[in-house]
């Protein structure tokens, strides 16, 4: 063999070498990182925390919507949240969300009947990965001691949230509405502005 044929197998020899090291380096990091997600601990290592991710939104991420036991079917909204309460767990938090049909329940007492405020939103309103006492409009509830009716759905837009209030029957019960808007409710809330049409009043 020629000392060019000898340069040739080392060089595919070093390749080949090389692609298995990087594999099995690759499927080690990725099992590890499986195995630490399920025990519930993250890494700030950039490799690891970079598998992680990945697995998280890939997979092992809890969506609140996409649970039947969690949510039911609606004509007009797609999807509304079942009345009960529901354990919502990921990787960085572990609570409970209650709801009844005024939304999400804070377990706050509120004293008096003055009128109360509707708030509106998706994740972030509803609460996405905090107890039921530490939304944002439980936290509103309990210092202005005025009853507030949270009603936010993960990944309503505009349209759809301005609609759960319409049929929640709260509207001769509120004197105010706040509105939490998120950049990715454009995409619904536009949609919505091409779809209106004289057959569709509303």
């Amino acid at each position: 063999m020629s000392s060019t044929e000898n340069r040739s197998v080392r060089f595919v020899a070093s390749i080949f070498i090389f692609v298995i090291l990087y594999v099995t380096i690759s499927l080690s990091l990725f099992t590890f990182s499986m195995i630490e997600i399920q025990r519930g601990v993250p890494h700030s290592d950039a490799v690891l925390r970079t598998y992680q991710r990945y697995l998280y939104h890939k997979g092992w991420r809890d969506v609140y919507q996409s649970r039947r036991e969690r949510m039911e079917f609606d004509e007009e909204l797609l999807y509304k949240p079942k009345y009960g309460q529901f354990a919502f767990n990921n990787l960085e938090y572990k609570t409970f969300l209650t709801f009844g049909p005024e939304g999400r329940i804070s377990g706050n007492t509120i004293s008096n009947n003055r009128p109360g405020i509707a708030v509106l939103g998706d994740s972030h309103a509803m609460g996405f990965g905090v107890n039921d006492s530490e939304t944002f409009a439980a936290r509103l509830e309990k210092k202005l001691n005025r009853r507030v009716y949270n009603l936010g759905v993960s990944s309503y837009g505009t349209y759809r949230e301005l609609l759960r209030l319409q049929k929640s029957g709260l509207l001769d019960r509120i004197d105010t509405v706040v509105i939490q808007y998120c950049e990715n409710d454009l995409e619904e809330n536009e949609a919505k502005l091409v779809d209106r049409s004289p057959a569709r009043p509303e």
